[in-house]
């Protein structure tokens, strides 16, 4: 990479360096004369090719010290030290009970779904799942509707459609878990009086929980 060639100063006696070019390049370090040209300012180590620099145009910062790569993170250990890291998905454990069937016919009917939240955070939960009515019979006429909770943390209501014998239900909410980690169950309320049985997970995917953290 072609770099430009400085000039000292006064302030070679702090270790920096102006460019003959502009005098807002300063470079610090290992090979004190010389700066990329686009750079307004460098920091060189003496391991080769590892520098943190901030782009005279951009204004980006770009520091390669060994440990970068495509899609990571600049992040810190417990001393302070930073390095880019994979970034990592923190996902919630999904257990199904009876692979999530159970037949729902009144207030409070536990969903054989819970979630463990492994930390604290904001988590994005995810959630469809199908069910049939009994015998194939219609919901009634009026405005019954199924009510899905998670615990205190997760409130989901729907329409169910009357004269049909099905149960479409998906959405996404998301939960504030404050003291991680903890497990939370599924449970549901149907108002039609009509029973329903909600179909399995691993049967065509009829039945999916899933929960990630955002914040």
């Amino acid at each position: 990479m072609k770099t430009t060639t400085l000039f000292s100063v006064f302030a070679l006696t702090l270790g920096l360096a102006v460019s003959s070019v502009s005098l807002a390049q300063v470079k610090i370090g290992t090979n004190p004369t010389t700066i990329e040209p686009n750079s307004n300012l460098e920091v060189e180590a003496s391991t080769a090719g590892r520098k943190m620099k901030v782009d005279k145009t951009t204004g980006q910062v770009t520091i390669t010290d060994g440990t970068q790569g495509a899609g990571k993170v600049f992040t810190s250990d417990a001393n302070g030290a930073g390095s880019w890291q994979a970034s990592a998905l923190v996902t919630a454990a999904v257990n199904y009970t009876n692979d999530g069937v159970v037949t729902v016919g009144g207030s409070g009917v536990p969903g054989n779904v819970s979630i463990t939240f492994p930390e604290n955070g904001t988590y994005a939960v995810s959630f469809s799942f199908v069910g049939d009515t009994q015998g194939g019979a219609p919901f009634p006429t009026g405005s019954p509707w199924i009510a899905v909770s998670l615990g205190n943390a997760l409130n989901h209501q729907e329409n169910l459609i009357p004269g049909s014998q099905f149960v479409f239900v998906s959405g996404i909410r998301y939960v504030n878990i404050t003291s991680a980690p903890i497990t939370m169950s599924v449970s549901y309320i149907n108002s039609s009086g009509l029973p329903f049985t909600i179909r399995g997970h691993s049967t065509n995917n009829y039945n999916d929980w899933f929960a990630y953290k955002v914040f």
